[in-house]
C-alpha cells in the first residue's frame, strides 16, 4: 500500500532533490540490507539522466549500458 504522504510526489524530482541533499538513505528500501552507497548514487543519477525532460538530452541505450557497467565496477 502506498503511503498517502507520497501519493502526489513527482518521483524524479524527489530523487533529484534527495540526491542533491545527500540523503540517499531516504531513497533506499531498507529491506535491501547492505548496499554500496556510491554504486546506488551512480545508478540513480543514470536514471535521472534517462528521465531528462528534453529527449535529445537523454543518453543513448548504448551509453546507459556503459554507465551501468561502470557503476557496477565500483563494487568490485
Amino acid at each position: 500500500m502506498i503511503n498517502p504522504e507520497y501519493e502526489e510526489k513527482d518521483l524524479v524530482k524527489w530523487v533529484s532533490t534527495t540526491l542533491n541533499e545527500e540523503e540517499i538513505d531516504h531513497i533506499i528500501d531498507q529491506n535491501l540490507g547492505s548496499y554500496h552507497k556510491e554504486e546506488i548514487c551512480k545508478v540513480l543519477n543514470i536514471g535521472l539522466l534517462c528521465t531528462n525532460p528534453v529527449p535529445t538530452n537523454r543518453p543513448s541505450m548504448r551509453n546507459v549500458v556503459k554507465m551501468l557497467l561502470e557503476a557496477r565496477r565500483i563494487e568490485n
